[in-house]
């Protein structure tokens, strides 16, 4: 419980012993997971989240043929007539036997009323509040629900000239992505062909993000002009 009381920002600082630069990478390497500052997730969060990162890691996985496959097979274990898509839940109500979901048909709006034994619902935190819970949620459960505040990503991609590959390589070898801590956020480098402009992709997050996804309707020209100054 202490854990959750305290930011991971003021646990790192505070209990760490670690030095100001390698706090700082702590940070810098945390922050783009869950996509906003340090100082607005508990510790209990930040240090789940740096468990993958700290001492051996975790391996990463591949999925051969894209990770389209492998939302199939999670699709074909559940069952595809379980599955249904497009559906506005309004209500979800428990019964002796299971439940009962309410949802509307967002392509017929036609209401429809689904039972099972149980449901999974891929529900936005800022849509559950429109749900009606019968029985009503615990109060413990709203302000878990009414709490949660979410992050925010940009993506972005830029071509630039393949001499500029110069940059990001040291005897043939790239070392992106680059954790920028910026405006840039976490540079990778995207698929380029010999003799075409060289691609690198953009991964923002946080207070950039939320900035840039604020301004994508009619200042794209901003946020062009807000990149290209930074990697300048």
């Amino acid at each position: 419980m202490p854990l959750i009381e305290i930011s991971f920002d003021n646990w790192v600082s505070e209990t760490s012993g670690l030095s100001h630069k390698t706090q700082e990478f702590v940070r810098i390497q945390t922050e783009p997971e869950y996509a906003t500052s340090w100082t607005k997730i508990s510790a209990l969060d930040g240090i789940a989240e740096w468990h993958f990162l700290s001492r051996e890691g975790q391996a990463p996985y591949h999925v051969v043929g894209g990770n389209q496959l492998a939302t199939q097979a999670i699709a074909y274990f559940v069952g595809t007539d379980n599955i249904l898509l497009n559906q506005l839940v309004t209500h979800i109500k428990s019964t002796d036997k299971g439940v009962e979901v309410t949802a509307t048909d967002m392509g017929t709006f036609q209401q429809q009323v689904y039972r099972a034994k149980y449901v999974i619902t891929t529900v936005p935190l800022f849509r559950l509040n429109d749900i009606q819970f019968n029985p009503p949620l615990s109060p413990d459960r709203k302000e878990a629900i009414q709490t949660q505040s979410g992050g925010a990503y940009f993506t972005a991609h830029i071509l630039v000239d393949n001499m500029a590959s110069q940059f990001w390589t040291r005897e043939g070898h790239s070392f992106l992505p680059i954790l920028s801590d910026g405006p840039l956020g976490v540079i990778y480098e995207g698929k380029s062909e010999p003799n075409k402009n060289a691609v690198l992709n953009l991964l923002i997050n946080g207070a950039y993000a939320e900035r840039f996804n604020s301004r994508v309707s009619g200042w794209s020209e901003d946020i062009q002009e807000t990149l290209l100054e930074a990697f300048e």
